[in-house]
């Protein structure tokens, strides 16, 4: 089964619409309706800073943790 994601605006009437969902006409569905989590201001500020910079991968291949430190080691 797969699921479609959107987002949309309550209506003053309280109801919300989706167009073009992708199911065909007659087909049983399962709607959740939940607010849109709110991106705060310091995230926001991150991505904004972030945008456009270079980045380097110093050791992409080293672990995250120490060898000595992994429990399949022992």
């Amino acid at each position: 089964m797969s699921a479609h994601h959107a987002e949309a605006t309550v209506a003053a009437d309280g109801s919300v619409l989706i167009p073009n969902v992708p199911f065909p006409s007659g087909q049983a569905v399962e709607v959740i309706v939940q607010p849109r989590a709110e991106t705060s201001v310091e995230e926001a500020d991150l991505w904004k800073t972030m945008a456009g910079k270079p980045f380097t991968y110093i050791d992409p291949y080293e672990p995250a943790v120490p060898p000595e430190d992994w429990e399949v080691y022992r």
